[in-house]
């Protein structure tokens, strides 16, 4: 049996044994044994994760360029060539340009202005890494040499926001206008800033730091200039530009140009039609959202109008069939055609989940009323039979309001809209069906202020009236009837009757105003004023208050005088 326990030295023997190292050698020793500790501490780290993480070089080339084709985001790009040298060398300018394009949005913007540039032959073409160096730039890369250095904080100008690469480079504001010559606009910040100004040539060449690759214009500001001192016709400078131009162009790579070039404008075309695409597919989603929902409605619609039919089976009235006339939209929405259909059972129809039996019964009974006492009122026949006979006490109103209604109202409207305004409603329906009241009914009909004060205008301004004369009675009608203050129909009729008595006398008054001698020679006078002639200076006296007072009192001169410092002013003063 083989014993694996060591011999143990004396004390005595170590105790030569360190007599006989030197100091220094132990500590040399020492340092090999933990230099030679840490190297198969860092091998045996390193065929751990080779064991783990087999190297990019065995991966295909071909799977590489697949994966970086379906990154649609530049700043993955740049974050994947950081990874490893392999990668790095694996991304080509289509991966750039492409992912620039479909990423959309700024970094859209960016490769387009910058390939716009590079298209028209007026900047050094930039190499791939330049390209989503460019796109992807968040500060001015001039660093430590940019006008807003923070030496605080050890960061150039921030450029995040803006879209704008001035010559082709990343520049901040203040340091395109150090790199060249006088810009035009450049005290207006926001001109500059949307891109809008005009930059001219830099002074001198433009080298990447970091790379040392040239970028920016070709052309310099002193080299324009010694071309335009030069020479003294346009054509001898066109000539000398075009020159210095097919010189740069035959310096630089034009296969690498005009391949970039092509793989723009072919990753523009397809983000085109991939957009074009996308928002067909969304509008078809939509529409076919848009139906199902419809066909949804309108199923629930329609068995809340068999409910209606089934609730309105016995009634008999020659408006039966005018109570759910009605048509679907596309969006399946049922519209009554009927106003009182509309003001009773709309809310069954607009929500058909909440249509319970009780208020389909409900709304049903209360329809039933409605349409007999419109029916018997003849509110469903012509309207030359819609006002009957009515007090004498409020004929003058009534006759007004049915002025109104004939002249301004077809049967259309009377029929399916006219008293069926949610806020007139109830009052209407109060009046006619509850109490009787057809002359009340038919003013709650005419639901506005205006519309009222419309009929009493038609009704005092005859026909037979002068036209010369009509627009001067309409605005003596419309100032002195007060239609705000009357909501009730008693004083409506009231203050009918009042205003109709007041525009006989005031008319009277005008007339007898207008044959006055002293009123006759200043209107005979000369117009000097063609903007505000005597005859408009005169009618004032029928819609300016103070002088309708003044005309209710006769008093002519008084009102003569404010005439004639109208005419003087060249307007109408209050």
């Amino acid at each position: 049996m083989v014993s694996t326990r060591r011999k143990r030295r004396s004390s005595d023997e170590d105790d030569d044994e360190t007599q006989l190292l030197d100091p220094q050698e132990a500590e040399a020793a020492l340092q090999a044994a933990e230099s030679t500790r840490l190297a198969k501490a860092k091998r045996k780290k390193v065929e751990a994760f080779q064991r783990n993480h087999p190297p990019f070089e065995i991966i295909a080339s071909e799977v590489v360029n697949l994966i970086l084709s379906f990154l649609a985001d530049p700043m993955q790009v740049y974050s994947l060539s950081k990874c490893s040298k392999f990668i790095r060398d694996a991304i080509t300018p289509e991966v750039v340009i492409r992912s620039s394009v479909f990423a959309g949005g700024k970094s859209r913007a960016v490769i387009g202005d910058v390939m716009t540039l590079v298209q028209m032959g007026v900047i050094h073409v930039p190499s791939t890494f330049r390209l989503l160096r460019i796109v992807q730039a968040k500060r001015c890369e001039r660093g430590e040499l940019c006008h807003h250095y923070n030496l605080v904080t050890r960061k150039a100008e921030s450029i995040s926001k803006t879209k704008i690469r001035p010559l082709g480079i990343a520049l901040c504001q203040d340091c395109t206008f150090g790199l060249t010559t006088k810009c035009f606009h450049s005290r207006d910040d926001t001109l500059c800033a949307n891109g809008k100004a005009f930059y001219n040539l830099p002074n001198q060449d433009i080298v990447e730091a970091a790379t040392g690759e040239q970028v920016g214009p070709w052309l310099l500001a002193h080299k324009a200039k010694q071309v335009l001192c030069s020479y003294t016709s346009d054509e001898d400078k066109k000539d000398a530009f075009v020159k210095m131009e097919e010189e740069f162009l035959q310096s630089v790579q034009n296969d690498y140009r005009e391949s970039i070039i092509a793989i723009h404008t072919k990753a523009e075309e397809e983000y085109e039609g991939f957009q074009t695409a996308k928002k067909e597919l969304e509008r078809q989603k939509r529409e076919q959202k848009t139906e199902s929902r419809a066909a949804k409605k309108k199923a629930s619609v329609q068995a809340v109008l068999e409910k209606l039919h089934e609730a309105l089976e016995g009634y008999e009235n020659p408006s039966k069939q005018l109570m759910l006339e009605g048509t679907f939209d596309d969006n399946g929405i049922f519209t009554l055609l009927m106003g009182p259909s509309v003001a009773i059972l709309g809310d069954l129809l607009a929500a058909p989940s909440s249509a319970s039996a009780k208020k389909i019964a409900a709304a049903c009974d209360r329809a039933k009323l409605v349409y007999t006492q419109l029916s018997a009122n003849n509110f469903l026949s012509p309207r030359e039979q819609l006002i009957p006979r009515c007090p004498s006490r409020n004929l003058r109103a009534v006759v007004g309001l049915r002025r109104y209604i004939q002249k301004n109202m077809s049967e259309d409207y009377l029929r399916n809209s006219w008293p069926w305004d949610r806020h007139f409603y109830e009052p209407f329906v109060d009046c006619l069906v509850e109490k009787g009241n057809m002359s009340q009914a038919v003013f709650f009909g005419i639901d506005y202020a205006y519309k009222r004060k419309e009929a009493f205008v038609d009704y005092v301004v005859k026909d037979e009236t002068p036209l010369a004369f009509q627009g001067k009675c309409r605005k003596l009608a419309n100032a002195i009837f007060k239609a705000d203050a009357c909501r009730d129909y008693d004083e409506y009729c009231q203050h009918f009757d009042t205003s109709f008595r007041d525009y006989k006398l005031l008319k009277n008054n005008f007339t007898d105003y207008l044959q006055n001698p002293a009123t006759s020679e200043f209107l005979a006078g000369d117009n000097l004023n063609r903007a505000f002639t005597r005859e408009k200076a005169v009618d004032t006296a029928v819609y300016r208050e103070n002088m309708i007072n003044l005309l209710r009192t006769r008093r002519f001169d008084d009102l003569l005088n404010h005439h004639r410092r109208c005419f003087r002013l060249g307007y109408a003063y209050a």
